[in-house]
């Protein structure tokens, strides 16, 4: 179950979330970010009970992309590539995409 917390800007329609939006879960994870369709999509943040916060873009409920997870304190834990949902390893953005496969 979660309990969505509307913020200046945001709306509903119907129930479905559109617009920026803060949601907690009852796990105490929360997420702030873009709505669209009732679906991350967009910039956001997601923290996580252990105070750790992942930033980065959504598409379809999704982390796509780029991310980055933070500590409590701002330091970087991790930075890489997002696809799916599912870590694929260090971001570089100098690399091209067949050096990466040459190394």
């Amino acid at each position: 179950m979660e309990k969505s917390d509307s913020k200046e800007g945001s709306e509903f329609v119907g129930e479905i979330r559109e617009g920026f939006h803060t949601t907690y879960y009852q796990n105490g994870d929360w997420f702030e970010g873009i709505y669209k369709l009732g679906k991350r999509n967009g910039l956001g943040k997601y923290c996580f009970q252990s105070k750790n916060c992942l930033e980065g873009e959504w598409k379809d409920d999704l982390l796509q992309g780029k991310a980055i997870i933070r500590n409590q304190k701002g330091s970087i834990v991790l930075e890489g590539l997002w696809l799916n949902n599912e870590y694929q390893g260090l971001y570089n953005p100098y690399s091209k995409p067949d050096q990466e496969k040459a190394n």
